[in-house]
């Protein structure tokens, strides 16, 4: 997600030069560093610094370590005995939604709360 770490002070030193290249490898949540580069921000804060991205940004999705939504509708298929009710928390919240109304179609009772259907505000 590039937002701790020594990612940080690499983008700092090489964001800015148009010879380099950033390679997004994983999965990049919404809000983050590495989403923002992915999507093809401009300019971007690192480490309090305004930086302009001028370095070639790529993405590859073949080193994720998270399994995609055909891999985990599988795996809940092969379970000997399928779940009576799923919660899906992970991931952007579009895709924890598509999820759900997948699991919901094959009979699972799914959904994808949002923190505020959980945690109620005067709880923050």
């Amino acid at each position: 997600m590039m937002n701790g770490g020594r990612i940080l002070h690499h983008l700092v030193r090489y964001l800015s030069d148009p010879n380099s290249t950033v390679l997004i490898i994983g999965f990049q949540a919404q809000g983050t560093l590495g989403r923002k580069l992915y999507t093809g921000e401009r300019h971007v804060q690192v480490l309090n610094e305004t930086i302009d991205t001028k370095a070639r940004v790529v993405s590859i999705g073949a080193f994720s370590a998270h399994a995609d939504q055909g891999m985990l509708l599988d795996w809940v298929a092969s379970a000997p005995k399928p779940p009576k009710q799923a919660f899906c928390i992970h991931g952007d919240e579009a895709a924890a939604e598509a999820f759900a109304t997948e699991l919901t179609q094959r009979g699972i009772k799914a959904r994808a709360p949002r923190i505020t259907d959980v945690i109620a505000t005067d709880d923050l």
